[in-house]
């Protein structure tokens, strides 16, 4: 491993380096804010070496590890530290490079010529590399994910095209490159605006030239790969973190470097694994070790639990062959549950044959009241081996915590650690005993009686229920209310007995006020301001018609409640007028079929 201080354009135009970022690094990260910082640095830099003493701007360390040095004397190098910056570089010499095609198409044809031979410089000192003797190639190539993006926009070309599109942009890191180019552009197309066109092309070249060689980098170089590994994992780029996954894909593939196969194929599985965002993928890594260690990660550092507690490679710098396979089964059950949690965290239940209904309850358990702590739980019941077992589980445990999560915190206010530690125990009961739905019913009423939540619970939904700041109490209310209308019994059994094609959607849904939530004259109903927020006063509608019946009076509801898909709406169109005595009867009515329902 050696160090040495250079210049960016020393890098690209004189030592003629070609690099490429490998699949185990992160993709582009920089925002506009990045983006905008590297702007300011190299306006500065050019205003201060244009006209006086030579201004040096440290632009950071670079650490690359060589990989090659090929038949043109080039030498090839994996970018370990330093491609947030390389690449917004590039897209710097490609906007550059856009521009003075751009200001071609208004020259004469002797400083045309003139302007594209400028164009064939900037592009063979910084874009391509074109020796007398092999091919030519690329400077910079991104990673699997990244690579079409930049090859789109710094594909170069001699005719100025005004219609050119770029791909449709994919994975977030794209759509990231794609804004740094726009930003960059157009931040160069007004820097510009007033040069002259006789030397627009020469000027733009000295722009390049002067900021290339004001950027300074401490490059070190290694040909060890296990050094740029490690190397990888204390770096971050202009303070943005690596993320844990980041982390881990760079620790995992640092011990699986000697085996070819298992190296391509667990490269191919964090690639994956890293699509969403960093924060989702983080989630993600956070639900897979709780399904597994029953507990919440502590505040340590999450790579370093992960290399401790599911990967087993704290502290290792070579591993044997059966560790290596153990590493990489322990990378693929990680996808396996990536790819589950994808769905779990939208609301979907990644498996056929679960009741529509079911599928909807747990829609609203997870996005409907926010309840990430049950994620990880269903991922420990869809790797319950047998599909009937597995689908009795999912059908007894939605509805269990969907009651219990909404009376325990969306009503009752306990302690997320609480509600977790709960979730810890029916996941260990999943494991070992998973046909022993009593004991998760009974651990589900004991923590709320100790916590007293249900006596809050019962204290809260005799009053206001509805609130425009947080609609999705009443809701929840109703939308259980509606599933259990008809019913005497509450459990499981009465939502399977429920029309599979035709299933209340929570994301569909509105809470509808029977007497208009506003006080108005000539309203003609003897309710306060307050008792047209109780749930007697509340009914279901579509979220169409929520705003569309907002203050209309009752008896013009009529029409509409009676052709409602819901049944409660529909009893509500059978009472002929809406007075305080209505209200009161059905107030009492639904307060306790409330507490029935929800009574663990």
């Amino acid at each position: 491993m050696n160090s040495s201080d250079c210049t960016i354009k020393e890098m690209f135009s004189q030592l003629g380096y070609i690099f490429e970022v490998p699949n185990y690094q992160r993709c582009y990260v920089w925002e506009v804010q990045e983006v905008d910082a590297y702007l300011k640095d190299i306006d500065y830099c050019y205003e201060q070496n244009q006209y006086t003493h030579k201004y040096d701007h440290f632009f950071g360390q670079m650490i690359l590890r060589l990989t090659e040095e090929d038949r043109a004397s080039r030498q090839h190098f994996e970018i370990v530290d330093g491609q947030q910056r390389l690449t917004t570089f590039t897209l710097t010499i490609a906007a550059c490079y856009r521009l003075i095609l751009k200001k071609s198409t208004t020259m004469d044809d002797g400083t045309k010529a003139k302007a594209l031979s400028v164009l064939k410089n900037i592009g063979e000192d910084y874009l391509i590399s074109a020796p007398r003797s092999g091919s030519i190639c690329r400077r910079l190539t991104l990673s699997i994910h990244d690579n079409p993006s930049l090859f789109a926009i710094a594909n170069l070309i001699d005719v100025y095209d005004p219609k050119e599109t770029f791909p449709q942009a994919t994975y977030e890191s794209q759509k990231r490159i794609s804004v740094a180019y726009s930003r960059i552009y157009s931040h160069l197309e007004k820097k510009f605006e007033n040069f002259e066109t006789t030397e627009y092309a020469n000027n733009i070249k000295k722009f390049i030239d002067i900021s290339a060689d004001s950027l300074n980098v401490v490059v070190i170089k290694s040909t060890t790969l296990g050094y740029s590994y490690a190397l990888y994992q204390i770096v971050n780029d202009r303070g943005v973190l690596l993320t844990p996954a980041e982390l881990l894909k760079a620790r995992t593939l640092e011990l699986l470097s000697t085996n070819n196969a298992l190296l391509s194929e667990c490269e191919k599985i964090w690639d994956d694994i890293l699509i969403d965002s960093g924060n989702s993928t983080k989630n993600y890594l956070i639900w897979h070790y709780m399904s597994i260690l029953y507990k919440y990660p502590s505040k340590g550092k999450l790579h370093e639990l992960y290399e401790k507690h599911i990967l087993n490679c704290y502290g290792k710098r070579a591993i044997s062959n059966d560790e290596q396979e153990d590493l990489a089964n322990s990378i693929r059950l990680l996808h396996k549950s990536v790819i589950m949690c994808r769905s779990l965290s939208k609301g979907n239940i990644p498996i056929d044959g679960i009741h529509t209904q079911i599928q909807d309850m747990y829609y609203s358990l997870v996005v409907g009241l926010k309840n990430e702590y049950a994620i990880p739980v269903f991922l420990n019941i869809l790797k319950v081996p047998t599909e009937e077992l597995r689908t009795k589980i999912i059908n007894f445990l939605t509805v269990l915590m969907a009651k219990f999560f909404f009376v325990a915190k969306t009503m009752g206010g306990m302690h997320p650690n609480s509600i977790a530690s709960l979730y810890f125990e029916i996941s260990k009961l999943i494991s070992n005993t998973p046909t022993d739905y009593q004991l998760c019913t009974e651990k589900c009423h004991t923590k709320i009686i100790q916590k007293g939540s249900f006596d809050i619970f019962k204290a809260k939904i005799e009053h206001e229920i509805y609130s425009r700041q947080a609609t999705t109490s009443s809701k929840y209310l109703l939308y259980f209310l509606e599933l259990f209308y008809t019913s005497k019994k509450y459990t499981v059994s009465e939502i399977l007995l429920r029309d599979n094609s035709m299933p209340v959607k929570f994301a569909d849904i509105s809470t509808e006020h029977i007497a208009a939530r506003k006080l108005y004259d000539k309203d003609g109903i003897d309710l306060d301001q307050n008792e047209r927020n109780y749930l007697g006063n509340l009914t279901l509608i579509g979220r169409e018609l929520n705003n569309l019946l907002d203050d209309k009076k009752y008896e013009e509801k009529i029409p509409i409640y009676t052709v409602s898909p819901y049944i409660m709406t529909r009893t509500v169109a059978s009472i002929a007028s809406w007075k305080k005595e209505e209200f009161q009867k059905r107030q009492d009515k639904l307060v306790k079929k409330t507490i029935e329902i929800f009574n663990i």
